[in-house]
């Protein structure tokens, strides 16, 4: 089974204006679907109007700067004898850090693949993605499916593995909720106006696990 190589930086076609406008437009379409989607589902369980103003106003100030990246990545460490020989391997999070020249192109390509085709077309939130969520989503009565980019699942998991200092903070980062959802959207936005493609899929590769507590793809 082969794959091909990485796709270049590119964005869609259809695409105008600058970055900033593009990622403004992005944002209030997907306010504006993420309001929908809250209206139909929560608004039978609130008590009172408050409630719905308080928590949108919180979500959509969000930023990315809100996020500390100047923690590292938990990564292993080699213990080795004196002859450089390896002899243990200690770590929370087995992670070994890998710039993105080491990760090979195949690699790339299938994880964009499997996890979101149109990575290189979009501002950070997939519109279309979102907007088959919404239909799921409204004929659920709740959060059926997700939309998620690679931009939100790379947010998602900096909050969960590097963010959160106790089980609260895990269980923000993770909880099935619009607010969540509007607020990993609006910090997808700003981590596609700060990075590059390349740059934000390198720490996607970097961060997530893998399986059997790996983590990064080193």
């Amino acid at each position: 089974m082969g794959y091909h190589s990485a796709a270049p930086e590119r964005r869609s076609p259809t695409a105008t204006g600058s970055p900033r406008a593009r990622a403004a437009a992005t944002l209030a379409a997907a306010v504006l679907i993420g309001g929908i989607l809250a209206a139909a589902a929560l608004i039978p369980l609130l008590s009172g109007a408050g409630w719905t103003v308080n928590t949108a106003a919180g979500t959509v100030n969000t930023n990315l700067s809100d996020i500390d990246e100047n923690r590292s990545l938990p990564l292993a460490t080699t213990v080795t004898d004196r002859n450089g020989t390896p002899i243990a391997h200690l770590y929370d999070q087995r992670r070994y850090q890998a710039d993105s020249a080491d990760i090979a192109d195949s690699a790339k390509a299938a994880i964009v693949a499997i996890e979101d085709r149109r990575f290189y077309d979009h501002d950070g939130v997939d519109l279309r993605g979102t907007a088959r969520a919404l239909t799921a989503n409204l004929s659920s009565g709740g959060v059926a499916q997700g939309a998620s980019t690679l931009d939100q699942q790379y947010i998602k998991n900096y909050l969960l593995l590097i963010e959160a200092d106790d089980d609260d903070e895990r269980t923000a980062a993770t909880e099935t909720s619009f607010a969540r959802k509007l607020r990993e959207m609006k910090m997808a936005i700003d981590l596609d106006r700060n990075y590059s493609k390349d740059e934000i899929l390198t720490r996607y590769l970097n961060l997530v696990e893998f399986g059997h507590g790996a983590y990064g793809i080193a």
